[in-house]
């Protein structure tokens, strides 16, 4: 119900005339209004200003030609203060207004005073710029007079606009800037609010499931144990394969299952001192056959004296593992994958992972965190192993980011605390 407010979304950009309001401060408001895409929503920014820039604008028109400048509403209330007329907020004798962007000139004389004023419509204001001339003569000081009068007025609307142009795009940048932000943190929220819903999903059916598959393993080692104390039979090596591919599928079922518990974030923290360095070394350790097997070149930058670590040391390894593996999976024959650690500031270590595969398109980027999402074929990826690596370094306190450019290659970068706090925080919960 406010009617600034109200302009201000009807006409996009609106400038009231200049007003006491609470401080009694003699100030103006620009507000300015945007559509929110797609949306019956808009933002609107509002910037009270001080009735000193008008002040300001007035003096910066240095000329002999007129006695008084002053500027005043549609109303004729001044809206700076006058040489003639008085201060901000007096009445100025406005019988007669400039049409819209145009020039008034009026003569007037008083006690055998003759006087010149000419009234500018200032475009897109509320407002009329006066500038007042005294004791003029006729002939050919009027003439002058006059051309200079138009020079002034012209070059004052110029000016004007120059000035609601610049803070009318100020104010739209801002409210784009801030538009951009929102979006951001509502993606981030639906993220990680997609997350927690599938966690809590994801642990549920985990849990029923490790029920029937302690079963199903209990009963066929028992059938194993007893078909190797039972005599020869024709089909009984035949029997023994199955039982070992049933225990080998169980197998795999207790790694989905033990993955789905992660991702869940139902682990116990369990903190201590490590050395983040050692701590690589010992990950690589798991996957450098796998390297040398694809001639894959692990080059390592390890900065040294990087002080310990307070952390898990068993989810750090599942993060570094999943993402080197990942790196692994995608580069090629002969690749490189760059490993490089790095103490930032005082209280964060930094460990990026780097590899020269294809790169990660713009529209897979924004999904790679996401449960059950993989780009690998049918029965070689459950989709989960990055949305666990995010869980557990969010965890952690720490944060992790991706750069990748298609046909470069790609960096993930992990950001662990040094003092671990938010560790602390979980293991006490």
């Amino acid at each position: 119900n406010v009617e600034w407010f109200g302009k201000a979304l009807a006409r996009r950009v609106y400038i009231s005339t200049v007003f006491l309001g609470y401080r009694k401060v003699p100030h103006f408001v620009i507000a300015v209004s945007k559509r929110v895409p797609g949306k019956e929503q808009y933002w609107v920014l509002r910037a009270s200003i001080d009735a000193q820039t008008l002040e300001q604008f007035v003096d910066t028109i240095d000329t002999e030609a007129s006695d008084d400048i002053f500027i005043i509403d549609y109303d004729g209330v001044l809206q700076t203060t006058s040489q003639f007329y008085g201060d901000i907020k007096t009445e100025y004798p406005l019988d007669l207004r400039p049409k819209h962007g145009t020039i008034l000139v009026r003569e007037k004389s008083d006690d055998g005073m003759k006087t010149v004023e000419a009234l500018a419509d200032l475009e897109g204001t509320p407002w009329v710029l006066v500038l007042v001339k005294q004791g003029y003569a006729y002939g050919k000081s009027w003439s002058s007079f006059r051309n200079q009068l138009f020079l002034i007025l012209g070059l004052s609307g110029i000016i004007g606009l120059l000035v609601i142009v610049r803070t009318t795009m100020l104010l739209t940048n801002r409210i784009a800037v801030a538009d951009e932000k929102r979006e951001a943190i509502l993606a981030e929220a639906e993220h990680t609010s997609k997350l927690a819903s599938v966690g809590r999903l994801a642990a549920g059916v985990a849990h029923e499931i490790n029920n029937p598959l302690a079963i199903i393993n209990q009963k066929a080692g028992l059938i194993k144990d007893l078909l190797q104390m039972i005599e020869e039979f024709p089909q009984k090596e035949k029997v023994g394969r199955q039982i070992d591919g049933i225990l080998d599928a169980v197998n795999r079922c207790k790694i989905v299952t033990h993955r789905l518990l992660g991702f869940a974030r139902r682990m116990d923290v369990s903190l201590e001192e490590i050395e983040i360095n050692e701590l690589i070394k010992e990950v690589l350790g798991f996957l450098d056959r796998e390297a040398l097997y694809r001639r894959i070149r692990l080059d390592l930058a390890l900065q040294e004296g990087i002080p310990h670590i307070r952390s898990d040391r068993g989810q750090l390894q599942q993060i570094f593992l999943n993402i080197i593996n990942n790196a692994i999976d995608v580069v090629e024959e002969n690749g490189v994958i760059a490993i490089s650690t790095r103490q930032k500031m005082d209280q964060t270590i930094e460990v990026a992972i780097t590899d020269n595969g294809p790169g990660i398109p713009a529209d897979i980027m924004k999904h790679i965190f996401e449960p059950f999402f993989t780009t690998k074929e049918a029965g070689k990826g459950t989709g989960l192993g990055l949305s666990i690596t995010y869980g557990l370094v969010k965890k952690l306190g720490g944060s992790i980011q991706v750069k990748s450019t298609v046909g470069v290659g790609t960096t993930f970068i992990v950001e662990i605390p040094i003092s671990g706090r938010n560790g602390e925080q979980e293991q006490k919960k």
